[in-house]
């Protein structure tokens, strides 16, 4: 499909107090005897002998003490916490376990099963991949004219024929595959900001697996996530996992199964919580790790594409492995 095909959207010491109290008790003191026979004559002289003993046994109040000099507390050292590169998302699954015959995990990676998403939940997404997401556009479009309407609510699609991560990452140029929107080209993270999506949902690997293996290809893809992120702030990212083939070379379903493995790894690795994986290839696996037979829509040719029947099942899963 030509690429115009793709579709959218610190104290100073203060005075004592015990002192200014001995001041003031001094000058009284100096007043009454410099004028003792004036006011009183001889009893004067009694009375003031005696108000001097009073005052002299009447206790002073104490002086107050200076508070004991104590050490400020050494500040506690800065400890930056280690940083693991492999800590899990919250509604991830950390650890996984790989099967021994055939390419497969135990259990699926990503997103956990959860309740059932209504409809509307795919309102703000936007689904990007390549030929095999193309099937699943064509899919929901016919839902919708069908008998149901709201089939993934109004989400929208880019996606076009050997669209891969690796060549999202070229420049915009006549020859490049880049998403056309209103009659312009350009690059994926500016559709998908001209969408107005909230959610993206993404699905490439197979077109970059068997030209440059599964460790550049997972490079590409998490570059290719920054890239999004940074012209689209906020956006909440699902990575889908690369669906497995019925037959075929370049790449071999062990090698998208490598992919995707490693891709989970990466994506653990960044430990954001804007980006989940949905390992929707887990539900497409059959008991040799291949594209299940009834879910191949092209068996004697590409052995990729979907049947209506697997784009049921992509649709189900997403359903159930959503954050309500």
């Amino acid at each position: 499909m030509r690429p115009e095909h793709i579709a959218l959207r610190k104290h100073a010491r203060f005075p004592r107090a015990g002192s200014a109290k001995g001041g003031a008790r001094g000058g009284f003191l100096a007043a009454l005897g410099a004028n003792r026979f004036w006011l009183f004559g001889g009893v004067g002289v009694i009375l003031v002998a005696a108000i001097v003993a009073l005052i002299a046994a009447r206790p002073s109040a104490p002086e107050p003490q200076e508070a004991p000099a104590t050490a400020a507390p050494s500040p506690i050292p800065a400890v930056e916490a280690p940083v693991s590169t492999n800590a899990p998302l919250p509604t991830m699954v950390p650890a996984y376990e790989l099967r021994t015959d055939y390419p497969n995990t135990i259990d699926p990676l990503g997103l956990p099963e959860s309740s059932r998403v209504d409809d509307s939940y795919f309102d703000d997404a936007i689904f990007v991949g390549d030929s095999v997401t193309l099937k699943l556009r064509q899919y929901a479009l016919n839902a919708r004219k069908n008998g149901e309407p709201s089939l993934l609510g109004q989400a929208n699609f880019l996606a076009a024929q050997s669209f891969s991560a690796r060549n999202a990452l070229h420049e915009v140029s006549e020859t490049s595959i880049h998403p056309v929107i209103g009659g312009v080209k350009m690059t994926l993270e500016e559709a998908v900001a001209v969408s107005g999506a909230k959610k993206l949902y993404i699905m490439l690997g197979m077109n970059d697996v068997g030209v440059v293996g599964a460790e550049k290809s997972v490079q590409n893809m998490i570059e290719l996530l920054r890239r999004i992120q940074e012209k689209n702030p906020g956006i909440r990212i699902f990575v889908e996992s690369a669906t497995p083939r019925l037959s075929g070379t370049e790449p071999t379903t062990g090698q998208l199964f490598e992919y995707d493995v490693k891709l989970y790894d990466a994506i653990l690795a960044l430990n954001d919580p804007n980006i989940r994986y949905v390992d929707v290839a887990y539900a497409m696996r059959d008991e040799q790790g291949k594209l299940r037979a009834e879910f191949c829509g092209d068996p004697d040719g590409m052995a990729i594409h979907f049947t209506n029947e697997g784009c049921r099942q992509w649709i189900d899963y997403l359903y159930t492995h959503a954050l309500a």
